[in-house]
């Protein structure tokens, strides 16, 4: 899930395979190796807290526009974290603290199933996640052991945000990537077969250069805004 938020070096952000079964709205926040979980209904408060300290905490709370006299009432719980993160062509294995190995499919996370390789190593381990910062995944730890994949999809899919074009879906080899008009008037770059847009641009120039930066030596499909005849494809190459 998209990180939320970036104040004073910590970031504030949500698990995309959390919410089954519902939790209270919440949110996580991380940075310099230490991280915390916040309740926001029906009262903001810590759920859990590693390694700040009562400032910081304060900070916090403050930040999630909370209020409060005296000390602040946080609890510290058990928590089973990961160790290592490796992957082959189809799965991810997650090394855990009590000797564990849990095997998930890539198709439970699609940001992981289309990153590169590469891309998929550049993951930083914290206490209750895993977290890449290129891709803008966070996967939580407790998720995993429920068998929980990303459930964001389905509510990304219910609220049209996922809308991909009408196009002959290839392998993952497949190097195009799309410049696309939004809802909201911007511009999305995606990645051919991905789900969900590289980057949104406010105008199209702005995302086509994107685009080249992202898959260089190959020309954009960029939609078209308006048609020139009826029988004009939508997509011309940029």
């Amino acid at each position: 899930m998209p990180v939320v938020l970036r104040h004073r070096g910590l970031s504030y952000y949500f698990f995309s395979n959390e919410g089954q079964p519902p939790e209270p709205p919440h949110v996580h926040v991380r940075g310099g190796g230490r991280d915390a979980k916040v309740w926001l209904e029906p009262t903001v408060f810590f759920a859990d807290s590693y390694g700040f300290n009562p400032r910081e905490l304060s900070n916090i709370l403050s930040l999630g526009r909370y209020r409060k006299s005296g000390n602040s009432s946080y609890e510290r719980g058990m928590t089973i974290s990961a160790t290592k993160v490796h992957f082959d062509e189809h799965t991810m294995t997650v090394d855990l603290t009590d000797g564990r190995a849990l095997r998930v499919p890539l198709a439970w996370f699609p940001r992981l199933l289309n990153a590169t390789p590469t891309e998929r190593t550049q993951v930083e381990i914290s206490r209750v996640g895993l977290h890449w910062e290129q891709l803008d995944e966070d996967i939580s730890i407790a998720g995993l052991l429920a068998g929980r994949g990303d459930v964001t999809r389905q509510a990304r899919a219910r609220s049209g945000e996922i809308r991909e074009p009408p196009m002959v879906r290839r392998s993952g080899t497949d190097k195009r990537i799309y410049v696309e008009r939004r809802a909201e008037g911007d511009y999305a770059v995606r990645r051919a077969n991905a789900e969900r847009a590289s980057d949104v641009l406010p105008t199209q120039r702005e995302a086509i250069e994107r685009a080249r930066e992202l898959s260089p030596g190959s020309r954009p499909h960029v939609e078209r805004v308006r048609k020139t005849t009826a029988s004009s494809d939508k997509w011309r190459k940029a």
